[in-house]
């Protein structure tokens, strides 16, 4: 890599800038190497980034690879993460990657069925969010009636 790239990194935030070593080299943490693997093979793909993309996904991977060394659950990361970048994300062992779309639009798919299951039309509308939030308020108040019913069936 060039040295003006590690440089634009490093004033971007996106790496931690390290000293130079006696030959003028420098040299980086494994974390900090990863994610340079990450950034110039999504640019070789042909997926150009500007600095805040460039910090944003990284920030998202690096949130992943730390939050998945004390979970215990499977780790997913969203948040507008290319396909390459993705792949690269996976290999390293976060269980998913950028799905949050398609978990946002799931709201709406639920919501327009429901309509269509009560014999009305469809809005076509409706945005995630409201879908997302009146999914969320419906399944609150049968939660609630469901342990209503269950305390009157248990005394």
């Amino acid at each position: 890599m060039a040295p003006s790239r590690s440089r634009f990194y490093e004033a971007s935030g996106l790496i931690k800038s390290v000293e130079r070593k006696a030959n003028g080299y420098r040299d980086y943490a494994p974390d900090t190497e990863w994610m340079l693997e990450i950034i110039t093979g999504a640019q070789a793909q042909g997926e150009a980034r500007d600095g805040r993309t460039l910090a944003r996904e990284a920030y998202f991977v690096e949130f992943a690879r730390d939050i998945q060394t004390v979970a215990k659950m499977p780790v997913m990361v969203t948040g507008g993460i290319r396909r390459p970048v993705a792949e690269r994300v996976v290999q390293s062992g976060v269980n998913m990657v950028g799905i949050g779309t398609a978990l946002a639009n799931m709201a709406v798919v639920k919501y327009q069925l429901g309509k269509l299951s009560r014999a009305k039309k469809p809005d076509p509308r409706i945005s995630p969010l409201r879908a997302l939030i009146l999914q969320q308020v419906a399944m609150g108040f049968r939660t609630r009636q469901y342990r209503r019913w269950v305390e009157k069936g248990s005394m």
